[in-house]
């Protein structure tokens, strides 16, 4: 069902670019009908993203890594570095708990914009950044338990591990083991605030 959401979304948005096209190059399209159009195609783009949703338990954290400093992340594209002092918008994450048949501790995080946090490029070369809204292989991650109760986060191919690097504490998916990656504390903003947040999978 979830392929059939997203084939509708995809001619939902074909229809849509065909009527622009149209109305651009100057077709005589009666307004009307042409506006209730776009309504029609902009609902069923709407309806396909939410019957491919799924719905996860989630909690508000921040990550504090071995340097002893909040991640944080300014926007959009923008790379994830371990250089906050304290808690802000820019430090807070829901730590999605996705479908442990997976795996166990099998996570994403999504930033207060409501973007998930990615890993910026295949190789991995480059740190990781806020990118989308969508949860794909390059926006999942494992928490690996640690002493002290402190875990170490392996990207989901089980490839790399995160640690913050430079002088910039970028984190990057460039560890090749765990002993070579940061720890990081997850710490619970609320412990009791538990909440069921949505996503789009995308496989």
């Amino acid at each position: 069902m979830a392929n059939e959401w997203r084939v509708a979304r995809v001619k939902a948005e074909e229809l849509e670019l065909t009527l622009q096209n149209l109305d651009a190059d100057g077709f005589q399209i009666d307004k009307i009908h042409f506006e209730s159009a776009l309504i029609l195609v902009i609902a069923c783009k709407a309806l396909s993203d939410n019957k491919r949703k799924r719905f996860y338990p989630s909690e508000r954290v921040v990550l504090r890594a071995s340097n002893g400093r909040l991640v944080e992340t300014q926007g959009i594209g923008q790379p994830l570095r371990a250089v906050g002092m304290g808690q802000s918008d820019a430090t807070l994450f829901q730590l999605i708990r996705l479908d442990p048949t997976y795996g166990p501790g099998l996570v994403a995080f999504l930033q207060p914009g409501g973007l998930i946090i990615s890993i910026a490029d295949e190789k991995a070369d480059k740190p990781l950044i806020a990118n989308g809204p969508e949860v794909g292989g390059w926006q999942m991650f494992v928490l690996l338990p640690r002493s002290g109760g402190r875990v170490s986060i392996r990207t989901f191919d089980q490839k790399k591990f995160l640690r913050a690097e430079g002088s910039e504490a970028l984190i990057v998916a460039k560890a090749e083991s765990a002993d070579e990656a940061d720890v990081f504390d997850v710490e619970s903003v609320r412990s009791s605030d538990v909440e069921q947040v949505g996503v789009i999978l995308h496989w």
